[in-house]
């Protein structure tokens, strides 16, 4: 017989339980549950453990130090074999215009390549050595790092020259650098546009009636009288005009100023906005940026020369090869290149040799320096003639412009005397410094015949900086010339002006006796403004012959 019990009068631990009551007695029974019991590791258990870990750490820094090393060299320069180079300049990529011109004196032959094109040819077999008395110039225009890459790989060409070469400086001067593989020269080319002297005037016309800003093209704020009614612009913009185009308008965009309602209504808070709608805050840099441009539309408007100067780095190796990078994108050397292809006015078709193509880049600078000399002399010249006539103030403005840029072309190629002095005179010297054990150290880079005619380049450098210092002392002495026929004329002025007053001043003091409001008085009761003019003349008539009496002397007996 089976016994059941209801669940009231079952017992409460045969009882089911709750949901509840289940789920807090198995949190119970894990938290009372204790883990089995584990034998403690031995010390040779500690210790093996301890040297695996050890060696562990060890070879991930090997691996790491290694990886830096191969990819991530921390010398100086741009070495092409590492990533640090290329997550430096890997960004730079331009298309390029590229010549390479193989020549000897029996023949020359000129190529064109692309970016792609180039960089195939110098990975592959087809660009092949050269025969003593040939000649591989690679003219490049424009900055790629794969295409310097490149050649800086095939030539091994030193990582300083190739930084020298990717790296932005406003740096303009010349230098030359010796490697053990190549001579690294960094050259500055001056040149005047071919339209020759730009019409500044008409290009800041032109400037002002394309611009839409409020703001004049000398950085001061302009309002114009409908500006409340009209709807804000988005930006507003400074044109500028650059050295290199006259045409060209820079346009830097400024943050239109807030209108007075948007801001704070303290009183420190309306006087800053306010002064902000007149002149908005610009930073330091644009502040500069402002200005220069502000100065060279000055110069442009005087008509000042208008000259471009642009970089041009050379490798030159002593195997025949040269190439010359031009930072710009115009190739470099046009004028070398038709006389390479006529040999009957080419000096360096009957001489093949590298160094006498250095030679005729260095030559090519000094020919338009000379140009550039000669175009400020005859400007010069006509501000001479026309001050000698009438001395202006614009006059001035246009010498002190001219003054500052012959400072500034003088200071610029006197680092050209230097080292062309230093390749006639060092050159040989210096190879040997830098030469491998072994070489022939009877040559540097510079061949026999190029040392030669170095002489006349640094001839012309030296007419060059004689007539630019002439030049300069030829401003200053128009300059001091215009100030001083300006203080002779003052002084002639203020002259005149004394002898006026000499001359008024009685007169002066008889019209004031006769206003006098005396009461009686005969004078002025009892006669007319004729009595005035009988005092008065005859003293006016003494006085002019008093004043004038040189001039009276020398218009009737000057010729005596």
């Amino acid at each position: 017989m089976a016994l059941t019990l209801s669940p009231v009068q079952a017992p409460l631990e045969l009882q089911p339980l709750s949901p509840s009551s289940r789920t807090a007695s198995v949190d119970m029974s894990q938290l009372l549950s204790v883990p089995p019991a584990q034998n403690p590791p031995s010390a040779k258990d500690k210790f093996r453990s301890l040297v695996n870990k050890v060696i562990s750490g060890r070879r991930a820094c090997i691996a790491i130090q290694e990886e830096v090393s191969r990819n991530h060299s921390l010398d100086q320069g741009a070495d092409p074999h590492n990533k640090r180079s290329d997550l430096r300049f890997g960004s730079r990529i331009a298309k390029c215009t590229i010549e390479v011109t193989h020549y000897s004196e029996a023949g020359c032959q000129t190529i064109s390549y692309s970016n792609a094109g180039l960089i195939a040819l110098l990975k592959g077999d087809n660009l092949t050595g050269l025969q003593k008395g040939e000649v591989r110039w690679i003219n490049i225009a424009g900055i790629s790092w794969n295409v310097v890459k490149q050649l800086a790989i095939r030539f091994n060409l030193h990582p300083l020259s190739v930084e020298d070469v990717m790296t932005d400086t406003h740096d303009k001067s010349f230098k030359i650098d010796y490697y053990q593989q190549h001579l690294f020269a960094q050259l500055t080319s001056f040149k005047i546009p071919e339209e020759g002297i730009r019409d500044a005037r008409a290009a800041v016309k032109k400037l002002r009636e394309n611009s839409s800003s409020h703001y004049y093209f000398t950085g001061r704020a302009k309002e114009h009288h409908s500006q409340r009614h009209q709807p804000p612009r988005s930006n507003t913009v400074v044109p500028t005009i650059q050295t290199s185009d006259a045409d060209a308008i820079l346009r830097t965009p400024i943050e239109q100023p807030r209108s007075l309602k948007s801001r704070s209504s303290t009183l420190s808070e309306l006087g800053k906005s306010t002064l902000s709608v007149v002149q908005p805050t610009l930073t330091a840099g644009a502040k500069l940026s402002r200005v220069e441009d502000a100065v060279q539309t000055l110069k442009l408007e005087s008509g000042t020369l208008d000259v471009d100067t642009t970089r041009l780095s050379v490798f030159l190796l002593r195997d025949g090869n040269m190439i010359t990078i031009h930072h710009s994108d115009s190739l470099y050397g046009s004028e070398l290149t038709e006389r390479l292809n006529d040999p009957s006015l080419s000096l360096m078709r009957v001489l093949p040799d590298a160094s006498m193509l250095f030679h005729g880049h260095l030559d090519l600078i000094g020919d338009n320096l000379l140009a550039i000399v000669d175009e400020y002399q005859q400007m010069i010249l006509e501000l001479e003639r026309g001050i000698l006539l009438k001395p202006t103030l614009f006059a001035v403005q246009s010498l002190h412009l001219i003054s500052g840029d012959i400072r500034l072309l003088h200071m610029a190629i006197k680092p050209l005397q230097r080292i062309i002095y230093r390749l006639r005179r060092y050159d040989r010297d210096r190879y040997k410094a830098v030469a491998p054990p072994g070489e022939n150290t009877a040559t540097g880079f510079m061949g026999e015949e190029s040392l030669v005619y170095l002489s006349d380049i640094l001839d012309h450098v030296r007419f060059i900086m004689l007539s630019l210092d002439g030049q300069s002392l030829t401003t200053k002495e128009l300059i001091d010339y215009t100030f001083n026929m300006t203080s002779y004329d003052s002084r002639d002025v203020m002259r005149i002006l004394l002898v006026v007053t000499v001359i008024f001043l009685p007169m002066m003091f008889i019209a004031q006796y006769f206003g006098m409001n005396f009461d009686p008085m005969p004078s002025v009761n009892n006669y007319s403004d004729a009595l005035y003019w009988k005092v008065a003349s005859p003293v006016l008539f003494v006085l002019l012959i008093g004043a004038l009496r040189h001039r009276i002397w020398n218009f009737f007996f000057g010729d005596d």
